[in-house]
């Protein structure tokens, strides 16, 4: 009999004690499709009550997943950890410790996947949690070969991708450097071996709060820089002029229009 692929799904905890039990049942309430679900939560050396809480959630058996407790390295070496040693699935999903998924999240985006020959992955829209005004978080939706459009705009909500683990190796994993914005870097990479397949729904809850990471790099004032290392880093595999239009977008976007969008965030969260 055909064993049933697994889907390893990541959750990377830091110091969201207040979410990170929501973020977990998210991923156990998945409706279960010809599939099973490989859950490993890896805590980043969080300075909260997040890991006892994970402790605790583990003894209850409330909910089945792999606890990994470790001193911080950061998201990037974090998420390669949980991939190369613990994960077990031929699918492999990201779900920050502050988001929650739709209940038909993985089983959607794996039935998308099994049909779409050649693509590796795929992606669909989100929904914005903790706002006063809810909504989707992205209007641009593309599929097929779309590494030029994401030179230009990162579009893709991080939480919501579905990929193969084939992928990840292919691509050499996340960035071990200093990348703030390590999604885009990844998804970038990945254009550039693979069609995309999208889902024009809002199977991702992704959570604005005054911690969130875009916020506080606005905040900051670190934005602009950031996205510069990831263009700069994929240089050789991305359009000299697509980049100089990135570049000329995001100083408007993270420069000129920064404290009005940084008043805006403040505002939404």
């Amino acid at each position: 009999m055909k064993s049933k692929p697994i889907i390893s799904v990541i959750v990377p905890s830091y110091n969201h004690a207040a979410y990170v039990e929501e973020a977990i049942k998210s991923v156990a309430n998945q409706e279960r499709g010809d599939f099973d679900i490989d859950l490993i939560v890896i805590d980043d050396g969080s300075t909260d009550n997040s890991a006892e809480l994970l402790q605790e959630l583990q003894k209850s058996g409330r909910y089945n997943f792999k606890l990994v407790l470790k001193a911080n390295e950061g998201l990037c070496r974090t998420l390669n950890r949980a991939i190369r040693e613990h994960a077990a699935g031929t699918y492999v999903a990201v779900l920050a410790s502050d988001d929650m998924w739709r209940a038909d999240k993985l089983r959607t985006q794996l039935q998308v996947l099994q049909s779409a020959e050649g693509c590796e992955i795929c992606y669909s829209n989100a929904e914005t949690l903790g706002t006063r005004k809810k909504g989707t978080s992205s209007t641009f939706m593309f599929s097929g070969s779309i590494r030029s459009i994401l030179t230009v705009y990162n579009f893709v909500p991080a939480g919501t991708i579905l990929f193969t683990r084939h992928l990840f190796d292919t691509i050499g994993g996340f960035d071990d450097g200093d990348l703030k914005l390590e999604d885009w870097d990844f998804l970038l990479r990945a254009s550039a071996v693979t069609p995309f397949c999208c889902i024009r729904e809002n199977l991702l809850l992704y959570r604005v709060h005054s911690e969130g990471s875009l916020i506080r790099m606005r905040r900051t004032g670190i934005l602009f820089k950031e996205k510069m290392k990831v263009l700069r880093k994929n240089r050789a595999i991305t359009s000299p002029l697509l980049r100089a239009v990135s570049a000329i977008l995001h100083f408007g976007l993270d420069q000129v229009l920064r404290p009005f969008l940084y008043k805006l965030e403040a505002l939404r969260s």
